[in-house]
């Protein structure tokens, strides 16, 4: 890992030298890897504190919108199948259409706007509203979806779309990506889940992984916390793809071992030039957007580069937060999953992990 790389990753964290602290988590794993072997794997502290139940390379907890880069694998297996096009207007696969009501139907929106986060869609204030305090969502993907961005909908607004054209502004949706999520859906005819578990991952052995609870181990799920280490209450999400993958670290770094065969050319799920498209910088070269933010310097589809020149992504929802990078360069990829907020207190801790995981061998 590269010192350049290294201090991207701590940036993304929003980690100050000045204000960081060095709390300690409640419980974390970490994962450095190769496309064909593991260099380090474990866990530590706690998955739960009542009963000092430990944090292992197995405990299952939310990931965050790490869980975005999987609508990418999805959107390209669907492309391969035939089903859909990356530049076609969605409103050709929705069941419902999507028009912005500053640009009515000219402002064409396509697949690759929602993956790039220059549809125009943006997450107003009822996005909160996709989260429900209980083990399932109060309504259906295509019901929110609805709601959210079609007039008449209970939580439609105009303030649900930028001003902006789409594919002019780079805006970070999670609304634009469960979209996408749900483009799969129509167009293939199966439900995102059952798709992604189909595709991506039965065939690279995530056992422990799953888009619901009902999906998972409910004995290897952490507890989650807040700062002051008081529990957060158990919560799903209706955009689910956009953030709500459980998944353990073991199971997260065959997925990442996969995205670095997959940069190398050999990957057993989808085509080198699938691959190629879902990493390909989009931002330059004619295509130059608005709003762009350092260090996210760029974006393929929903896979960020940063600038120093990472590919991945970052998470974080109450009580959760995750990282999966990999160095084009030295073919290495790392993660790490805490199962606690994390804040300027705990900071200085996560910055001494990621620092570790640099030293490697």
């Amino acid at each position: 890992m590269t010192k350049q790389l290294l201090f991207a990753t701590l940036f993304l964290f929003s980690i100050s030298q000045l204000y960081a602290q060095d709390d300690p988590l409640v419980g974390y794993s970490v994962a450095v890897v190769e496309a064909d072997r593991v260099l380090k794997l474990e866990g530590s502290g706690y998955a739960d504190l009542e009963t000092e139940r430990p944090y292992t390379a197995q405990t299952v907890q939310n990931v965050g919108s790490v869980s975005k880069t999987f609508i990418a694998l999805a959107i390209m297996k669907a492309v391969e199948q035939g089903k859909l096009q990356l530049d076609e207007d969605i409103n050709t696969y929705l069941d419902f259409q999507v028009v912005s009501p500053h640009y009515g139907k000219e402002n064409v929106i396509t697949v690759r706007h929602l993956a790039t986060h220059t549809s125009g869609i943006i997450d107003w204030a009822a996005y909160r509203r996709s989260y429900t305090q209980d083990l399932e969502p109060e309504m259906t993907m295509g019901e929110y979806l609805k709601s959210y961005l079609v007039p008449g909908g209970r939580m439609y607004t105009r303030m649900n779309y930028h001003k902006s054209e789409a594919g002019t502004r780079y805006k970070y949706s999670n609304i634009a990506a469960t979209l996408a999520a749900y483009v799969v859906e129509q167009t293939t005819g199966q439900d995102f889940a059952a798709y992604t578990q189909q595709y991506i991952l039965d065939p690279l052995g995530m056992v422990h992984s799953g888009w619901s609870y009902g999906a998972i181990d409910l004995d290897q799920h952490a507890t989650l916390y807040k700062r002051n280490r008081r529990p957060v209450k158990t919560y799903t999400l209706c955009t689910y793809p956009d953030g709500g993958f459980p998944t353990s670290a073991e199971d997260l770094a065959r997925y990442l071992q996969e995205v670095l065969r997959g940069h190398q050319g050999n990957s057993t799920i989808l085509s080198a030039s699938s691959w190629g498209e879902i990493f390909r910088a989009s931002f330059g070269d004619g295509w130059e957007v608005e709003n762009m933010n350092y260090p996210e310097r760029n974006i393929g589809l929903f896979f960020s580069h940063t600038a120093a020149g990472a590919i991945g992504h970052t998470g974080s929802d109450p009580g959760a937060a995750a990282i999966m990078r990999f160095d084009p360069e030295t073919g290495r990829g790392y993660l790490m999953i805490t199962n606690q907020d994390i804040t300027r207190h705990n900071s200085g801790t996560v910055r001494a992990q990621l620092i570790a995981l640099r030293e490697v061998e």
